[in-house]
């Protein structure tokens, strides 16, 4: 059944095949997505490459992962923090305002979200991860497991 679906209709009792077969422009797209430069109109993204630059800076900044316990098993950078995104309002506090942050997660999208609500909290030295800690391990880490 390589390249079809077998369909059943209880209502009729009747079956009926369907070939399919890979949407290679849907694979190309992705894959472009894995390397698409940084926007630059983002002015609090860093990319992977940035932030291995920073990690091994003089002054690093606090790298904090947002992500859930169970994702952090899988993958994580090393050096990080974890403060799940559904934690990071009450656990605020514990943060130097003062000292640069570079937030990331999955793919990003967390990692955006926990920026805008640092920077509400009064946060000004923070910055997300583009394309998240898969972004990482594409571009950087290729011996960090990808979900």
């Amino acid at each position: 059944m390589i390249g079809r679906v077998a369909a059943y209709d209880a209502r009729t009792g009747r079956t009926r095949e369907i070939a399919y077969r890979r949407d290679e422009s849907a694979r190309a797209a992705a894959q472009s997505i894995e390397t698409t430069p940084l926007s630059s109109d983002d002015q609090n993204a860093v990319s992977p490459e940035e932030l291995r630059d920073l990690l091994t800076a003089s002054f690093p900044p606090l790298l904090i992962d947002v992500r859930e316990p169970w994702e952090a098993d899988i993958a994580a950078i090393p050096g990080n923090v974890l403060i799940p995104l559904t934690e990071l309002p009450r656990r605020a506090p514990e943060l130097d305002t003062g000292h640069p942050i570079v937030l990331y997660c999955h793919r990003g999208t967390r990692s955006r979200q926990a920026l805008d609500q640092l920077l509400q909290l009064g946060f000004s030295d923070v910055r997300h991860l583009t394309g998240g800690i898969d972004a990482w391990a594409v571009r950087i880490d290729p011996t960090a497991s990808r979900y």
